[in-house]
Order: structure tokens, then C-alpha cells, then sequence
């Protein structure tokens, strides 16, 4: 990178190395430039976890927002908006992984996992939109964004400008709750506790009101003393 236009060479926000481990919960990382990484740059395995985050309007060589030499980055429910990275890849072969990336850019090393609704745009690289960088543009893990009372099979779509996640999202079944968002097994769906019940993508299950007891049928009128339904209930009968 250019010292001239970037005094600091890595990390213009933050630079987090040596097998750390670092939580940031929503934080904001702006207006930052360095050579690599102009938000952020992880390295020497390190380990960053980012919760409602927003890494904006930063600049770099490389890795306008994030760049990830080595380590595990997770991002969840964050934004990566208005990033630069001022090189561009060119078509020539091999291709430098380690150019472009307007919001993050990966070379291989390392692993970038986007839960919730984590969200890249209006990033750029050299002269193009782009937002994910390194090694051909790849995301090396997108990981599931259902939402809470529902589990899924996710994908990462890979490719340029962007990389993102298609889920096909199933609701936990009625007498369960599922209080996670990001669930890919339908395992994950715990029975209602006796006295609660649930509708179908219940993110929890709700006690029943004074007078009423928790049955898997709304035609039992046994008043909960013949047939009990001590898990998975499903609705709330009266005594």
C-alpha cells in the first residue's frame, strides 16, 4: 500500500492479532484508512465476534471495512456500508487474493460468518461496486439467518459484487419454541414445559391463563385431571 496515502499499514480502526478474542456489541467503526483493513484487520488467529455493528465509510489499499489475514470473524445483525478498497483485482491469472474487498476481504485464512441480518452495501473496489474480496470473492462461511422459532438449511451465493446467504426456513412445529435466531436443525425446537403452550414458529412458549390447562387437543375436556400433557403442548383448554 501506498505509506503516503496510508500512514497506518494495518487495522485503521482496530487491529486485533496474537490468538485474541475480542466482543464488540453495537459498536461503530467509521472514517478509518489504512493500507489494509481501514476498519478492521484480524490476523495471527485471532478471534472477533461483532453484534449490531456498523463498519462505514472506510478506506483502504485492502479491505475497505474488515480484511481477514487469519482468524475467525462472526458478525451478527451488523452493516457494512460505504466501505473502499482502492485496488481491484485484475483478470490477469493468477489473481491477487489479496486486492479489493470494498467491505470485507478474506484470503483464505481465515473465516467471515454472517448471522441475523447482516448486511453489505454500496461498497466498492478500484472503480466497481463490490463487497466481498479475496481469493475470487468468496465468503468462506454464511451461516443461517431464520429467524428465532424457525430452523433452516442455508447457502452461501458466491460470486461478484456481493455474497450472501438463500435460507429455506421452516417454523419450529406447534407444542415447541425455538429462542435463537440462526438455527439450521429442526432438532433445536424444544417442547413446550408443562402448563405452556405454543403456535407454530414460536420463538417461546406462553403460560396459560387462571382457569385453563395445557392439552395437545382443543376437543379434551377431561379438565387436565385424565389426559395430561406434561410437554409439547398445543392449546389452552378450559377447566
Amino acid at each position: 500500500a501506498d505509506s503516503s496515502r496510508f500512514p497506518i499499514t494495518y487495522g485503521g480502526g482496530l487491529h486485533i492479532s496474537e490468538k485474541s478474542t475480542v466482543e464488540l456489541t453495537s459498536c461503530t467503526i467509521s472514517e478509518n484508512a489504512a493500507g489494509s483493513g481501514g476498519g478492521l484487520y484480524i490476523t495471527s488467529t485471532a478471534t472477533l465476534e461483532m453484534t449490531s455493528c456498523i463498519v462505514s465509510m472506510n478506506t483502504a489499499d485492502k479491505g475497505g471495512g474488515l480484511y481477514i489475514d487469519s482468524g475467525d470473524v462472526t458478525s451478527t445483525d451488523g452493516t457494512f456500508t460505504y466501505n473502499t478498497a482502492t485496488s481491484k483485482p485484475s483478470n490477469a491469472f493468477p489473481v491477487d487474493p489479496g486486492l479489493g474487498g470494498g467491505a470485507v476481504n478474506n484470503v483464505g485464512l481465515g473465516t467471515f460468518n454472517a448471522y441475523g441480518s447482516t448486511a453489505m452495501t454500496n461498497n466498492s473496489q478500484g472503480d466497481t461496486a463490490n463487497d466481498i474480496g479475496g481469493y475470487g470473492a468468496k465468503c468462506s462461511f454464511c451461516a443461517s439467518s431464520c429467524p428465532a422459532g424457525e430452523h433452516g438449511t442455508c447457502s452461501s451465493v458466491i460470486g461478484t459484487p456481493s455474497c450472501s446467504v438463500e435460507c429455506s426456513c421452516t417454523k419450529c412445529p406447534s407444542g415447541t419454541s425455538l429462542a435463537e435466531a440462526g438455527s439450521t436443525l429442526s432438532s433445536n425446537c424444544e417442547p413446550c414445559s408443562a402448563g405452556t403452550t405454543s403456535t407454530a414458529g414460536a420463538s417461546a412458549c406462553s403460560a396459560c391463563a387462571v382457569g385453563k390447562y395445557a392439552s395437545s387437543s382443543e376437543s379434551d375436556n377431561s379438565g387436565g385431571l385424565v389426559t395430561q400433557v406434561l410437554l409439547g403442548a398445543t392449546t389452552c383448554n378450559s377447566c
